[in-house]
C-alpha cells in the first residue's frame, strides 16, 4: 500500500473502500436472499396450515355425512402429514447441524 501511495496518495484510500463496497454489497445481497426465504416459508406455513384445516373440516363433515371411514381417513391423513413434515424437519435440522459441529471440529467424517 506504501508504493500504491507513493504514486496517488488516494490510491490506498480508494481501494479499501471498494473491497467494503464489495463486502457491503455481498452482505446486502445475503440479507435479500434471507429475507426472501423467509417469507416463502411464512406463506407456506399458512398454506399448509389452511389446507390441513380445511381437510380436517371436511373430515369431520364427512364423519357427520355417515361416512365415517373416509371421514377418519382424512383427518388421520392430515395429521400424519403434519406430523410427517414436522420430523422431517427435525431431522434435517439435526443433520444440518451434526454437519456443521463436524466442520468446526475438522473432522470429515458423514
Amino acid at each position: 500500500m506504501e508504493r500504491l501511495a507513493k504514486i496517488d496518495p488516494e490510491l490506498p484510500g480508494r481501494i479499501v473502500g471498494m473491497g467494503e463496497a464489495a463486502v457491503n454489497g455481498r452482505i446486502q445481497s445475503e440479507h435479500m436472499v434471507i429475507e426472501g426465504t423467509i417469507s416463502l416459508q411464512k406463506e407456506g406455513l399458512r398454506w399448509g396450515a389452511g389446507v390441513t384445516a380445511l381437510i380436517v373440516c371436511l373430515g369431520f363433515v364427512l364423519i357427520l355425512l355417515g361416512k365415517d371411514g373416509v371421514g377418519f381417513a382424512s383427518i388421520v391423513l392430515a395429521v400424519a402429514s403434519l406430523l410427517g413434515a414436522f420430523l422431517y424437519g427435525k431431522i434435517s435440522d439435526a443433520k444440518v447441524s451434526k454437519g456443521s459441529t463436524e466442520s468446526e471440529d475438522g473432522s470429515d467424517e458423514g
